[in-house]
């Protein structure tokens, strides 16, 4: 919740006022937080809140034609991942 949420938060709460009009603010979210994963629960709420913000800060700053966008890039085959994936067991 600390990375994943409050961190984009306090990002865009001191971003959004420095920022151009028209210009684009890019967040990175995850697939997780356009579907549901078995097994991932709090990671996914966090993902979900990350598209939560960018849809509220998107209206925010719409008149100042600033646009705000999530991107949710996939499954990347690393340790952390590894580690998660073993820490699933058979679900």
């Amino acid at each position: 919740m600390k990375v994943n949420v409050y961190g984009v938060a306090m990002g865009m709460k001191h971003v959004s006022p420095e920022i151009n009009d028209g210009g684009s603010i890019v967040i990175t979210s995850s697939i997780a937080g356009l579907q549901g994963i078995p097994g991932m629960t709090a990671y996914n709420t966090t993902k979900h809140a990350v598209v939560g913000i960018m849809r509220t800060a998107a209206l925010e700053l719409a008149d100042r034609k600033v646009r705000v966008n999530t991107v949710h890039p996939g499954v990347i085959e690393s340790r952390l991942m590894r580690s998660l994936e073993s820490g699933m067991g058979d679900q």
